[in-house]
């Protein structure tokens, strides 16, 4: 009994309201733009003065929130960017030479295997990752 309701087939109106409730929450933010750029044009109509400036209000609150959002974000941005840059600017193999720490590094170009055995890597495993191989490598802490 279990098994046949498990199996039960949704009919076309379950498919159907599953489809535009997953399309509404993907139209969403969208929709909410769209009602707020052409707000200027439907306020007048829908609402008396007072009613007109309280949307005018919350839409300049919306404009501003989103502007210190972007700006929050491309400062994130900008400073993951210049660590990542110094990072790449560091002799990682020296620095674990010199701290005589182990080391791992990933690849998934076949070229690279041999490369890194030169320093002393050891391919640990090989798998594929989303159809692509990639070897997991390791280096032991000097002594």
């Amino acid at each position: 009994m279990a098994a046949l309701a498990a199996s039960r087939q949704m009919s076309t109106l379950e498919v159907a309201l599953r489809t535009f409730g997953a399309r509404l929450f993907e139209a969403a933010p969208g929709l909410v733009t769209w009602v707020l750029l052409l707000a200027p044009a439907w306020i007048p109509i829908v609402f008396t003065s007072p009613g007109a400036f309280a949307v005018a209000g919350a839409v300049l609150v919306f404009d501003v929130y989103w502007l210190f959002r972007s700006v929050s974000v491309m400062r994130g941005v900008y400073r993951t960017y210049s660590r990542m840059r110094s990072d790449m600017g560091a002799d990682w193999l020296a620095l674990c030479k010199q701290e005589r720490a182990a080391g791992y590094l990933e690849t998934d170009g076949p070229e690279n295997v041999e490369f890194y055995k030169k320093f002393g890597f050891i391919v640990q495993r090989e798998e594929q990752l989303i159809g692509t191989p990639t070897w997991y490598m390791w280096r032991p802490q000097d002594k």
